[in-house]
């Protein structure tokens, strides 16, 4: 989305980089490039549906969905997320990135009380 805006203004060469994993599995793979993009993309456009099918298939208790499609999250200081457990979906208005640390470290601690 980024990479897009940036193209849209006029940036003449915009690089995607994806590191930190196998390189079949990000967006630099270079097999089966449809399934990874698609995965990838769901990431972003349908972050919530996302986090619940990961849900399932992890079994995890909850994940935090971190929107990063909202326009300065990106390299920004606020962040604005979902906590997705099997009780539904708990949306955290916008805030500061070392709130949103705060607050998930107070919403751990509280699950193991």
């Amino acid at each position: 989305l980024i990479a897009r805006r940036m193209v849209e203004r006029g940036v003449r060469f915009v690089q995607i980089y994806s590191g930190g994993m196998d390189n079949e599995l990000s967006w630099d793979g270079h097999s089966d490039i449809q399934k990874n993009h698609r995965g990838f993309a769901a990431e972003t456009d349908q972050v919530e549906a996302y986090a619940q099918a990961k849900l399932a298939r992890k079994g995890c208790d909850w994940i935090v969905a971190n929107d990063v499609s909202i326009a300065g999250t990106m390299g920004g200081d606020d962040n604005a997320v979902a906590i997705v457990s099997g009780a539904g979906i708990e949306r955290w208005v916008r805030m500061a990135k070392g709130e949103v640390a705060r607050r998930l470290a107070a919403r751990i601690a509280q699950e193991f009380q």
